[in-house]
């Protein structure tokens, strides 16, 4: 059984040599020594892959998917102006003066 280099195995699948050096094992690439390598079941694994098609796995996660709504965009909806009125009521606070403020010449008797 031979082993393809990377460029040789590149060219096999269709796929840039850099595109494969970034992540080998998502294209069924195994290292031999210090070098990354490929083989015939590695063509295969790349193109059954690449098929998509309608596997178990791939169908149990979109069915998962449709089902399950997302909880967060009503609570967005409500909480927004909820925050804002909240945000300018407590800015509104700080802003005020605690207690009347006299004038420096203010003079009680």
């Amino acid at each position: 059984m031979a082993f393809m280099k990377i460029n040789q195995y590149a060219k096999k699948i269709s796929v840039s040599p850099h595109t494969i050096r970034k992540k080998p094992e998502a294209y069924f690439m195994f290292r031999v020594g210090n070098s990354w390598r490929a083989d015939n079941d590695s063509i295969n694994n790349f193109k059954l892959s690449q098929r998509g098609g309608n596997n178990a796995i791939r169908l149990a996660i979109a069915e998962k998917k449709e089902e399950s709504q997302c909880r967060y965009i009503e609570e967005v909806k409500r909480t927004g102006s909820t925050y804002q009125r909240q945000m300018a009521a407590e800015l509104d606070n700080l802003l005020k003066p605690k207690r009347k403020i006299r004038p420096s010449n203010y003079t009680t008797s």
